[in-house]
């Protein structure tokens, strides 16, 4: 995975089965990422853990149908890119075992 971490861009929408090593592995230049699962076919792999290991300052980041992504993860973002972040967009349908998005998380941005 060496070749991710000169990556400004990455994208891997439709990809339930993608975890926290992907995050893990990007590089410093990232500025734009888009991750995620199906709407039937949701990604249960990525999670505040994984998101607490990106460390450059992205400027777009998009999830779609991420389950472990909530109010923690959200946080996360807005604390660690309250400079940089220009556009977050977190795409789900309704399923009762998804972490949970409140007004407190979109007030933290």
């Amino acid at each position: 995975m060496k070749a991710l971490e000169d990556l400004e861009d990455f994208a891997a929408l439709r990809s339930p089965h993608l975890g926290n090593d992907v995050l893990e592995a990007l590089g410093s230049k990232l500025k734009r990422i888009a991750i995620g699962g199906l709407p039937y076919d949701y990604n249960e792999c990525i999670s505040l853990e994984g998101i607490e290991t990106l460390t450059s300052p992205l400027t777009h980041v998009r999830f779609e149908y991420c389950t472990k992504v909530g109010d923690q993860a959200i946080k996360e973002l807005s604390g660690r890119l309250s400079g940089t972040l220009t556009e977050l967009a977190v795409i789900r349908n309704f399923y009762e075992k998804v972490a949970k998005l409140s007004d407190d998380s979109i007030k933290s941005l």
